[in-house]
């Protein structure tokens, strides 16, 4: 009968490696130092992501319009190559608004009292705004000359306000979407001028708050811009 085989030195060895290493590896997941640094690193990322998720694209074509050529009430604006899918608004240099409407490449706008005292205007394109319903015109460029055009990210207030009512109504699902990990929650502010756009959830009072806070610029709903400030919290 064979003798029974001892565990050798080499075994045990290796059978304490093992044993300290799933230790050091529990005490790693879930040691409160760990913890913190999933938190500081989810906040970056939820930051990202909330602001990706409420940020909008802002066309401007500035126009010159050339007062010398007596252009009629209604003039039309070759605009082509320039954000053919979104929508209009124009303004004076002064802010004010005037009626127009787009059509494909082509914008419309209408100055009801003529144009000699209007030497610029602001062609602004965007898929928050809603077209008006200015007459469409035959195209003259003679009556105007494009002096530049730009194009910026900002968030926007319409966006926001569409996120808080996803986050009110399906908070869970909503993180899902985030790819959040499940013991992490967060919430989120838009701090405008007259207004706060605010979620927010129960925090347990043990529970460590990470934030952090931008200066952000934003289109509002009525198409004004102004600055605010985005807040992310996560715990």
């Amino acid at each position: 009968m064979p003798a029974k085989r001892g565990i050798s030195h080499i075994e045990m060895v290796l059978s304490f490696i093992i044993f300290v290493s799933a230790v050091g590896l529990a005490l790693y997941f879930f040691s409160p130092a760990n913890s913190s640094r999933l938190v500081e690193s989810t906040l970056t990322y939820s930051f990202r992501e909330i602001g990706n998720n409420i940020s909008i694209s802002l066309d401007s074509v500035s126009v010159k319009i050339n007062n010398d050529t007596n252009p009629p009430n209604d003039i039309a604006v070759n605009i082509s190559g320039l954000s053919k899918a979104k929508n209009v608004r124009v303004e004076t240099s002064g802010g004010s608004i005037l009626e127009s409407s787009k059509n494909g490449d082509v914008v419309s706008v209408t100055s009801d009292l003529g144009w000699a005292s209007i030497s610029l205007i602001n062609i602004l394109l965007s898929d928050d705004f809603t077209n008006g319903s200015a007459p469409l015109s035959e195209i003259n460029e003679s009556f105007y000359q494009i002096s530049s055009t730009t194009s910026e990210d900002m968030l926007s207030e319409k966006r926001a306000l569409s996120l808080k009512e996803e986050y009110d109504l399906n908070y869970v699902m909503l993180k899902e979407e985030f790819n959040l990990p499940n013991r992490i929650d967060f919430d989120f502010s838009l701090v405008l001028q007259n207004e706060t756009i605010n979620t927010e959830r129960e925090i347990p009072d043990s529970f460590e708050i990470f934030s952090e806070k931008r200066r952000v610029k934003v289109l509002r709903d009525d198409g004004l811009r102004e600055f605010a400030d985005l807040v992310v919290r996560v715990w």
